[in-house]
């Protein structure tokens, strides 16, 4: 009997390869940033690439293992970098922003997940239904490449923030804060008063004379 590769390892395999893409066009951005950072996304595309072609041509149960340990890493790695920041290089410490590329991305890791598990999980001699196969294989693939075209078409516009991305907008709104402050420190403070003519205080006003009960008064000429 033919065996069949189960539908669920064909859609892990198209998830890996999509986020294997994403990875390769954000690396050129993470590497103006620091090698460091663009060599992380590289090795990150080089593994993804390498075990969704192995596992495309052979679906031996550990190397579906393996793609599940990946997989996992790799997320790890992002809740790390969204939460705590880089533990090396120019940004270490800052937590990056979450964006739509990245999001896609990992959303891309966890099909790829849940499609290695199901795929050890299923029975590779029950071939099923072919059209129910096809059905599965055709939508599956069709969310999967729809989500790396947009995420790779919105990292290649700009969309994705690199490591410490917003850390130099912060630094700038920081030297902004200074210099402002330090033109406040040094401007001159001692501003002229403008005179404010008075119209006579209670205290200067004349004492209008008395008078008699008559009704004249003690003043004269």
């Amino acid at each position: 009997m033919h065996t069949r590769v189960p539908a669920a390892q064909v859609i892990a395999v198209l998830a890996s390869l999509g986020a294997a893409t994403v990875h390769a066009v954000v690396a050129v951005e993470h590497w103006s940033v620091w090698w460091g950072y663009g060599l992380q996304f590289v090795l990150a595309a080089t593994a993804q690439l390498g075990w969704g072609i192995t596992a495309a041509l052979r679906g031996s149960r550990a190397l579906l293992g393996i793609g599940v340990a990946l997989q996992t890493v790799l997320l790890a790695a992002w809740a790390v970098t969204r939460t705590v920041g880089q533990p090396i290089g120019p940004a270490a410490g800052v937590a990056e922003p979450v964006g739509l590329p990245d999001t896609l991305t990992v959303l891309l890791e966890i099909v790829t997940v849940v499609g290695a598990l199901a795929a050890l999980a299923a029975k590779r001699n029950v071939p099923g239904s072919r059209s129910r196969y096809l059905s599965g294989v055709g939508v599956g693939g069709v969310i999967v490449l729809a989500a790396t075209a947009v995420a790779a078409l919105t990292a290649m516009s700009g969309g994705h923030h690199g490591p410490g991305g917003h850390h130099g907008t912060e630094t700038g709104h920081h030297q902004d804060s200074d210099g402002e402050t330090s033109r406040h420190e040094t401007g001159d403070h001692h501003e002229t008063t403008p005179p404010v003519t008075s119209t006579g205080s209670p205290s200067t006003a004349p004492t209008p004379p008395a008078e008699h009960e008559d009704g004249h008064s003690h003043q004269h000429g």
